[in-house]
């Protein structure tokens, strides 16, 4: 990969989440790890979300807004933002989710680390309206147990991962038929 290059593209659809898309967007805007775009697809949202993703986009030129014209979905958004993106690895977030400071230090080094991963993640700190920690949710943490899971549930957490993004246009990107939770069907369980 050349010197200065995009490494992370993180993608962030939303839909309507204009209460919660200030602190999303912020959180990664103040990650540990700077060698990113941030593409933020809104999908048609009927709230204040547009413009204040607008406002983001013209402060910080890391941001690429994308507005589709009316509701897609979210496999549809998703997969825009990936065909366009330049990074390598793919990290997804959700507009109604905050970023832990070194979430994509963290992926991104780990995922470096081990040319046979094709995805990464990590376990959420599930958090109630006032913001504060309810519990934390676990998921797999070896190939083992990932393959275990994957017939029975997601074994990731779709709003942590990052993933190559040789592994998604390989799998043909995110079903756009699936509603609303992309499935994992399409990834390899090797």
């Amino acid at each position: 990969m050349k010197k200065n290059s995009v490494q992370v593209s993180v993608v962030m659809p939303n839909y309507n989440a204009g209460k919660y898309i200030s602190e999303a967007i912020e959180s990664v805007l103040n990650q540990d790890f700077d060698n990113f775009e941030f593409i933020i697809v809104d999908d048609g949202s009927t709230d204040e979300s547009r413009e204040i993703i607008g406002s983001y986009a013209r402060q910080d030129n890391r941001i690429i807004f994308l507005q589709n014209p009316k509701n897609l979905g979210i496999a549809p958004s998703l997969n825009r933002a990936i065909k366009i993106a330049k990074g390598e690895y793919i990290a997804r977030m959700d507009s109604d989710d905050k970023a832990h400071k070194d979430w994509l230090k963290t992926v991104y080094t780990k995922i470096i680390s081990d040319s046979r991963l094709g995805v990464c993640g990590t376990n959420l700190n599930i958090v109630d309206t006032d913001g504060k920690i309810k519990y934390l949710k676990e998921y797999p943490r070896t190939n083992q147990e990932c393959r275990n899971t994957i017939g029975m549930r997601n074994p990731f957490a779709h709003n942590s991962v990052i993933i190559r993004k040789e592994v998604l246009e390989k799998v043909g990107y995110y079903d756009n038929d699936m509603l609303f939770f992309p499935s994992t069907r399409n990834l390899p369980a090797s």
